[in-house]
């Protein structure tokens, strides 16, 4: 407040989606089955030059008992690979989707 510093107002600009949307959605589908599922919208960058993409996370799990679980998750689905961020020199950092196994054992 106060400063009449406007130097670094414009080197953000662009650099921000215009419009962000995150649906996420949890269900018992039994005594020991969840499912979750999130979709993830993201408008286009326009400084760094990223197009805008859409995505979704599911993860399924079993609860086998009080001490184990087991989740088969699969990430940034469906497309193969996007771009969200550039990082200037740094290089731009893009994710790929990825399925995966967990198993939890609590003590």
């Amino acid at each position: 407040p106060g400063s009449g510093d406007v130097s670094q107002e414009r080197a953000g600009e662009g650099t921000s989606p215009r419009h962000q949307l995150l649906v996420r959605s949890s269900a018992n589908l039994g005594r020991s089955v969840e499912l979750d599922w999130t979709i993830r919208h993201v408008s286009r960058l326009r400084a760094p030059g990223i197009p805008g993409y859409a995505v979704s996370d599911l993860r399924l799990g079993w609860q086998v008992n009080d001490r184990l679980s087991l989740s088969l998750v699969g990430t940034d689905l469906p497309g193969p690979r996007h771009v969200e961020f550039s990082g200037g020199a740094a290089g731009t950092s893009s994710l790929q989707r990825s399925v995966h196994g967990r198993i939890t054992w609590r003590w």
